[in-house]
């Protein structure tokens, strides 16, 4: 395996694990109806899970084998978030974003940690 590879990766996934922790600083105390009305809470939402699936993309690029190293790490999937947002900006569903940043969000934020330490 090529260690730059294993380098970029890592940079990868330390960026989830950044904007993971930047997405929950913008959420901490605040619940879904301040979240639904304040345009600047869901903007900073939105832009931090665009930032993760990113990231995503691109370790699905450079190790298009780190899925099947890390089945439960969804990969595919923070990805396809990331271009519903982006591409699909005009029909967000504020809901459903909620939802993703604060259930799907951290579980994948610490499975990047995971990937990171080994486990």
């Amino acid at each position: 395996m090529n260690s730059r590879i294993d380098e970029e990766t890592t940079a990868l996934l330390r960026d989830i694990i950044f904007w993971g922790a930047r997405l929950a600083q913008h959420l901490r105390d605040v619940d879904e109806i301040r979240f639904l009305a304040d345009e600047r809470i869901s903007d900073a939402a939105c832009w931090c899970m665009i930032c993760i699936g990113e990231a995503a993309g691109r370790i699905r690029q450079l190790r298009p084998d780190f899925s099947d190293r890390h089945p439960d790490f969804e990969l595919a999937k923070a990805y396809a978030m990331r271009n519903r947002l982006a591409h699909g900006y005009d029909a967000l569903d504020l809901g459903l974003l909620w939802e993703a940043a604060t259930t799907s969000v951290p579980t994948f934020v610490q499975q990047a940690q995971f990937a990171i330490d080994g486990r």
